[in-house]
């Protein structure tokens, strides 16, 4: 016979600590709010390209697509605004 066990619980456990969103979220919600047009992002040791695939991840997750672009210009990670079509 196999060795899997399960067990019928009446409801799922809590997790202990709630998810909090990342910590590129802040980074591009100010940057939105600030009057800037360009904003030049690094973080420590972090490479260009781990560094804005985890920012294009968050703008996505976040639905600002539409308002913000990440950029990799000579190993530089940038956010830019993007102007809003007219109708």
């Amino acid at each position: 016979m196999s060795d899997i066990e399960m067990k019928i619980v009446k409801e799922l456990p809590k997790p202990k600590r709630p998810r909090k969103g990342s910590a590129y979220d802040d980074i591009i919600r100010k940057f939105l709010d600030s009057k800037a047009q360009y904003a030049e992002i690094s973080r420590g040791d972090t490479k260009a390209v781990s560094l804005s695939s985890s920012l294009k991840s968050r703008v996505k997750a976040l639905k600002m697509s539409d308002r913000v672009n990440v950029k990799v210009i000579s190993g530089k990670v940038y956010l830019e605004k993007l102007e809003k079509a007219e109708a």
